[in-house]
């Protein structure tokens, strides 16, 4: 007989074919799919991949926030990108590396300088994010609220969920709950999920 190498995920469809069949919800028939796909797979379980460690640049800009001033070498940074793109991968690659002070603070540096940079609703729907969060950067909901003030927004599902948590909060200067909640609606119904959670949450 043929040794089969069968997946984790596989397994899991026998385990739970097994249990749900012996409470009585599956049929024999159902179970004797679930053992067709097991033996018709021949694919090991894969190591999980390794993160991929910041470069040099990034690591400049982590140095720079621990000695107080990120801003040079965040915009020095952003001008080895040719897009935007290129900076969100950066971005992510530094935020999966740690959540110390410094490169909180790195972090908020470079997107600052990307908006500066490119000044597309992407980059600052990513600003007034951070901005609103007070991630590496003094929390002011005034100030991300004037960021998401691009018409290319408007129907943005995450711009309208930042827009809607604004409103919610005392410390915005227009604070508005009705507008908040509609906003959160708007955003939950195009099926962004933190806005899904959130409406669920408040109700």
């Amino acid at each position: 007989m043929n040794k089969t190498i069968i997946t984790t995920s596989v397994l899991g469809i026998l385990l739970v074919g097994g249990f749900v069949a012996g409470q009585g919800l599956l049929s024999s028939k159902d179970i004797a799919v679930s053992k067709d796909v097991a033996a018709s797979s021949t694919t090991a379980v894969s190591a999980p991949s390794a993160v991929a460690a910041p470069s040099a640049e990034l690591l400049a800009v982590v140095a720079a926030a621990k000695s107080g001033d990120p801003a040079a070498s965040a915009t020095a940074y952003v001008a080895t990108t040719k897009k935007f793109g290129q900076v969100r991968a950066g971005l992510s690659v530094l935020s999966k590396s740690g959540k110390t002070p410094e490169i909180k603070s790195a972090y908020a540096a470079i997107c600052s300088a990307a908006h500066m940079t490119y000044k597309t609703a992407d980059s600052a729907l990513l600003l007034a994010g951070v901005t609103f969060r007070g991630y590496g950067v003094e929390r002011d909901p005034n100030v991300a609220f004037g960021l998401l003030n691009m018409p290319e927004l408007e129907t943005k599902p995450a711009a309208q969920y930042l827009k809607g948590r604004i409103y919610l909060d005392k410390k915005f200067a227009k604070a508005d709950k009705a507008l908040g909640l509609e906003l959160l609606n708007k955003s939950a119904a195009s099926g962004y999920a933190p806005a899904i959670k959130l409406v669920a949450k408040l109700k």
